[in-house]
Formats: structure tokens, sequence, C-alpha cells
């Protein structure tokens, strides 16, 4: 983030070098009348703070750049999002916000590269509720920024579940196949779902034109 907001970040630490110099000086006069009413102190603390909401408007804007480039973001709060984009780098240390950002998915498997260096793949999502993996048609390097990787994650995810929905219709139930067994191994639950939001769509239109 230092190197997106360069200008914003020198400016910080400016605020926090004077800010640690005063609280280091109020400490060694050991009397808190005595650092407080020190000239002065109230005009540069007041300074110190408009340099901070400086900052902290060049950060609210930053996010929300972020947040319109990839609109999960807006479900993440802020505390999480800059977890996320600090370390948008290391893939690993954001998988745990997965649950947060994609629907019903607890997390990911990331396959090492064999370079250090490189970024991992992620190949397949795990559902947040049971124990369902789905392996992803198309594996994604998560590489370039987080907001850029996880949309292309998320159209990964789009994509096979519709093959996996386009394969389910061609699927036939064989002489003497337990229909449970059938449905579950199929994926047919998801036609089913499908079918479902299809009839409800209809419903509600017929319902708004009645």
């Amino acid at each position: 983030m230092r190197k997106e907001l360069p200008k914003d970040a020198k400016r910080f630490q400016g605020i926090d070098k004077t800010v640690r110099a005063i609280l280091k000086e109020a400490e060694n006069k050991k009397n808190i009348v005595n650092a407080c009413n020190k000239e002065g102190l109230y005009d540069d603390m007041e300074a110190q703070q408009a340099l901070l909401d400086l900052c902290k408007k060049s950060l609210a804007e930053f996010l929300d750049g972020k947040r319109r480039q990839f609109p999960r973001f807006y479900f993440v709060s802020e505390v999480d999002l800059l977890d996320i984009l600090s370390n948008g780098s290391r893939p690993r240390r954001i998988i745990h916000h997965g649950t947060k950002v994609f629907l019903s998915t607890a997390t990911f498997t990331l396959n090492d590269e064999e370079d250090e260096n490189e970024r991992p793949t992620a190949s397949d999502f795990i559902a947040g509720v049971g124990k369902e993996r789905i392996s992803l048609a198309n594996p994604v390097k998560l590489e370039g920024k987080p907001e850029i990787y996880l949309q292309t994650v998320l159209d990964a995810m789009s994509n096979t579940l519709y093959l996996h929905l386009i394969d389910c219709l061609r699927v036939n139930q064989t002489p003497g196949q337990d229909r449970v067994e059938w449905l579950v191994r199929s994926r047919l639950h998801l036609y089913n779902i499908q079918c479902s939001e299809i009839f409800t769509l209809r419903y509600e239109k017929l319902h708004t034109e009645a």
C-alpha cells in the first residue's frame, strides 16, 4: 500500500515521528500537569490531527476505488480490507478472509510452485457448509493485485458451476441405480436449484404484471 499511496505514507511517518517525540518528552517530565501544559502543545497536536485527517481521507478514497474494482469488497470491513490489500502479494495470508468475500466458500486449495518466489495456484474451492470440494475447471494463478486475482477466482468458480450444470443435464439414470445416489453424484442438485430459481423469477414476473 505504501507504493500506491507514497505521499500519504510519508505524511503518516512524519505524524508518527512527531507524536512519538511528544509522548517521549511527556514521559521524561514525569508530571502530567507540566507535560500537558507545555507551551504550543495544543497547536502541535491540532496540526498533527489535521495531517492525520488528510491521510484518512486519502485512505478512504483509495479503499472506495478498490471496492469499485471488486464489489465483493463492500462486504468486508475496513480492517479486513486493509489486511487483504497489505498482504495481497502473499495470498496464503489472506485466504482466511475467503468466507467474507465468497458466498458459502470456506477456503481454497492452494498449490505451491517449485520456485518459492512464485505465487500459488488455486485449484479447488471448499464449501462453507458441509464438506463439498469442487475442482476449478481452470485453476487460477494468484498473480497481480488481490482485487484482480480474486475477481478471476470468482469468474472461475462461476464457470466451473456452469459447466457442472451443463454436465448434469446430460446425465441419465442407469437401471437399478439409486435415485438419491444418482442425484448427488451427478450434481443434479445444481439443476434443481437452477429450476427453482427460474420458477421463482417467472412467478415474481407474473405476480408483478398481474
